[in-house]
């Protein structure tokens, strides 16, 4: 403000005999206190983001027992996305996008889709929250509702199911 200024023209006249690396100085600590401004003004307007109002994605049903007959996630009877190409291909965030994430994680598309006509996926992500580990060491990521169905099939028949070396994790 102007209070700064005039103690800084006071400090400054003190160093008129010297060369004129004290007024770059402050010339340089006003850009910055500028610029950290500016960050936290577009931080601020990033919190405020305010989303238009969306539809609920409805969830597509499958063959739930098909998990209990297939040694990995290729054999299910769903339409399953890798986490990989999702975060590499959708998500705003460059810095999340380019983690190297494994190929071994894959979702089902009722988990990655949680509104209607979204274009940035970001915005509307889910907690992984419940999951099915296969034989070959895959990992499936299920939605709440498939969650919920899924674990009632584990807990019908444990004993012959767990045998093949499915898992069911929340």
């Amino acid at each position: 403000g102007g209070g700064n200024k005039s103690i800084m023209d006071k400090i400054s006249s003190q160093f008129k005999g010297f060369d004129d690396t004290s007024r770059f100085v402050w010339e340089g600590t006003d850009e910055e206190c500028e610029r950290e401004s500016e960050r936290e003004n577009e931080q601020e307007k990033e919190e405020e983001n305010e989303y238009e109002r969306m539809s609920a994605y409805c969830e597509v049903e499958w063959d739930y027992l098909s998990i209990f007959s297939s040694e990995s996630t290729s054999q299910l009877s769903c339409d399953i996305r890798d986490i990989s190409s999702i975060m590499h291909q959708h998500m705003s965030n460059k810095s999340v996008a380019q983690i190297d994430w494994s190929r071994k994680v894959f979702c089902t598309l009722n988990f990655m889709r949680t509104v209607q006509f979204s274009m940035e996926l970001d915005n509307f992500l889910r907690v992984p929250d419940s999951f099915i580990w296969f034989p070959n060491g895959e990992l499936l990521l299920l939605s709440e509702q498939e969650s919920n169905k899924v674990l009632l099939l584990f807990q019908n028949d444990q004993s012959s199911r767990f045998k093949v070396g499915h898992y069911f994790g929340h």
